[in-house]
């Protein structure tokens, strides 16, 4: 007779061990591009293009090609500045975002004595007490 002994299988689960890790979509002479870093790059090189496109009317001055090379560089600085700074494991448009609100926080606070138990609090209307005899 056969033995009925159910075999058992055992399931192997893969540990993640590079959860924190961004993806590398690109890599470039020794530089691995995440997609953020790619997509930010990606902007700051099209608005630079598109500003030195826009700059051309500058032609008519002696120094026009150094300022139109100067002005057409800062949309790809500060989209480079973007995608690689990190200051205490966080990246720069995270330390943007922390000093606007540190900015739109309001800076005084008014304290107002707010008196719960008063009747007419909150628009309470005061109920008057009928003086009905009770029936018994």
């Amino acid at each position: 007779m056969a033995s009925s002994t159910p075999t058992i299988s055992r399931k192997t689960h893969v540990v993640p061990t590079h959860i924190r890790a961004p993806e590398t979509l690109i890599t470039l002479a020794g530089v691995s591009l995440s997609v953020r870093q790619f997509l930010l790059i990606l902007v700051g090189v099209s608005l630079s293009y598109r500003l030195w496109l826009a700059l051309s009317v500058l032609t008519s001055l002696p120094a026009d090609q150094i300022l139109r090379w100067g002005l057409a560089a800062l949309p790809c600085c500060g989209a480079l500045a973007f995608a690689f700074i990190t200051l205490a494991a966080r990246s720069l448009d995270a330390w943007c975002v922390i000093a606007m609100r540190y900015l739109l926080r309001p800076r005084r606070f008014v304290w107002q004595l707010v008196r719960v138990h008063e009747p007419g609090f909150l628009g309470e209307i005061p109920q008057e007490e009928d003086d009905v005899p009770a029936s018994s």
